[in-house]
């Protein structure tokens, strides 16, 4: 994966210049054993039994969610794509109440066939990354949907957004969608709790004020949430 290595230090190399190179070099290499685990770890969010599974998660604000959740709003569980997601994921369905989480049609149909099975499993459903309606449509239902705007983009609702203090290229529809659909915006996270073992998931409460008249702004609010966990 040397692109993608090359990638990884760059990005560091932008976005915390107080480490030395060295530093950039060892936190790459951990990420990329990150990378090694979350690829077990989706094999077990997929086959694993459940009672392999029960208890290897902590969550600290789900009450955040059910209070929002039980007075009839829709919400969007805004994340990112750190790599223990997927068993993150199997890990926080049986105490929470139903959710969706958006989809990315994979050019490989073997894959695409797979990824898609194994959180059709899990989740109440899944949602095309590009079918706004049917996601507008469920959070006006009252449902709970699982969302990262967080990877590079380029096309319609677009703008440069400060990451780290570097404009990033970035989607701000998580505004409008808010806005469409009445919904809630929580930031949460997963991640590997290493000293304990198993996976802490945190929920923050409701964004106030959100959406805001400037999706800009409100992008670079969530941006800012993100970055605190990647610093984490």
């Amino acid at each position: 994966m040397r692109s993608r290595r090359r990638v990884a230090l760059c990005n560091l190399a932008a976005c915390l210049p107080e480490l030395d190179e060295g530093a950039r070099q060892q936190l790459a290499r951990a990420h990329f054993e990150s990378v090694g685990m979350g690829l077990v770890e989706l094999g077990m969010s997929w086959w694993a039994p459940a009672s392999r599974l029960r208890g290897r998660l902590r969550v600290e604000g789900q009450e955040h969610l059910e209070r929002v959740h039980a007075e009839g709003r829709g919400v969007l569980l805004v994340s990112a794509h750190f790599t223990s997601i997927d068993i993150s994921g199997r890990l926080f369905v049986p105490g929470a109440p139903p959710m969706h989480v958006l989809y990315r049609h994979q050019n490989n149909p073997v894959i695409d066939y797979l990824m898609r099975r194994g959180r059709e499993r899990i989740f109440a459903g899944t949602i095309a990354r590009d079918d706004t309606r049917e996601l507008i449509r469920v959070l006006r239902q009252g449902g709970i949907v699982w969302y990262a705007p967080d990877q590079a983009y380029t096309g319609k609702h677009s703008a440069l957004v400060p990451f780290f203090g570097v404009p990033a290229p970035t989607n701000t529809a998580t505004s409008r969608i808010a806005r469409m659909a009445g919904a809630a915006v929580l930031p949460a996270f997963m991640e590997r709790d290493l000293e304990r073992g198993g996976y802490m998931a945190r929920i923050h409460p409701p964004l106030e004020g959100f959406p805001s008249d400037d999706p800009v702004a409100d992008t670079a609010r969530i941006h800012s949430y993100i970055e605190a966990q990647i610093r984490r």
